[in-house]
């Protein structure tokens, strides 16, 4: 099931019709399994004719050395070829670096370089394609929730996510930016959907179907499934569950992702006391600004974008960016 992608306004903090639709986005031309397979095979058949008629040529003209002369030019280009897609993989570690420590300009900077300017052979490699799907993320990272959510459906589209080329983790933790879009939207059904595809894609039972990437020790997909499970929870309103499910998982500060787990945390305290005695009260009396210490203001402004509550809840203690 793939969730539909509508464009209803999403809250009133978005006060036009027009800042709800999906922006136009110049998404990069990713190529589907089938596409590049058929690619593969047209070059490797056009690479055998090359050689079978290089053969034939040169030994009719009685210039043998031409058939080595055509190898160690295949050989040259191959070579130009992989060091093309190592500079990719390079780039792509480097940005997940980056946006693991909270530097998303930089690692948006730095894919879209390779996204804006790769020549034909890079855009069949799979490390394009994991290049676009970060692009998603960081997208989302940034507060543009309709081009988070619109790259992260055209590298969906390819049908390349859970194949062998795209980590377990880069493919779950997709799924779950799509959720986190859906929950902050305030689209739940959808949430809800994409956050069961990025458990199932996750789950370990199923080791076997999706073979493991060296990425996988990398990753934050398993953070990003807590943090959209925890998002939907606080977006249906689903406090309770919210909260016993925060307690039982650990935050670490350091984190972009665990920081937004404890915003949510402080959020969901914040709810669940109000109406309670000032002084007798269960939530109440749990201490929600040491949850809020390690914020920096404007990080997690992509959270509230269009959630009126967490948006006023951010508000009201200085934690969204100052204008």
């Amino acid at each position: 099931m793939t969730p539909p992608d509508t464009n209803k306004p999403a809250s009133a903090l978005v006060p036009t019709r027009a800042a709800t639709q999906l922006a136009t986005v110049e998404l990069p031309a990713l190529p589907n399994q089938a596409a590049r397979q058929l690619r593969t095979l047209a070059l490797s058949g056009g690479l055998v004719s090359l050689v079978l008629v290089t053969y034939v040529i040169a030994f009719s003209i009685g210039i043998p050395l031409l058939v080595y002369v055509i190898g160690i030019g295949g050989v040259l280009l191959a070579i130009k070829e992989r060091r093309r897609v190592e500079h990719g993989n390079r780039i792509y570690e480097a940005a997940r670096e980056d946006m693991r420590s909270g530097d998303i300009a930089a690692a948006t900077q730095a894919v879209d370089e390779v996204l804006l300017h790769s020549g034909t052979s890079l855009r069949y490699a799979a490390v394009y394609v994991r290049l676009a799907l970060l692009r998603g993320v960081l997208a989302l990272r940034r507060g543009q929730l309709q081009e988070a959510r619109a790259r992260l459906l055209a590298v969906e589209a390819t049908g390349w996510l859970g194949s062998f080329r795209i980590s377990r983790q880069a493919t779950g933790e997709a799924y779950a930016s799509l959720s986190i879009c859906g929950s902050v939207l305030g689209e739940v059904d959808d949430a809800r959907a994409w956050l069961e595809r990025g458990r199932e894609v996750l789950d370990p039972s199923r080791e076997h179907a999706i073979t493991p990437h060296k990425d996988d020790e990398l990753d934050s997909s398993s953070l990003s499934i807590e943090l959209a499970e925890a998002t939907l929870l606080a977006r249906e309103d689903q406090h309770q569950q919210l909260f016993a499910l925060l307690q039982r998982l650990g935050h670490d500060k350091d984190n972009l992702l665990g920081r937004a787990l404890q915003l949510l945390q402080a959020y969901t305290l914040h709810r669940l006391s109000e109406g309670e005695d000032e002084y007798r009260g269960v939530f109440s009396s749990m201490p929600i600004e040491p949850l809020l210490a390690n914020l920096r203001p404007g990080e997690l402004d992509f959270m509230a974008v269009h959630w009126p509550e967490l948006h006023a809840f951010m508000q009201a203690r200085r934690l969204l960016a100052r204008d």
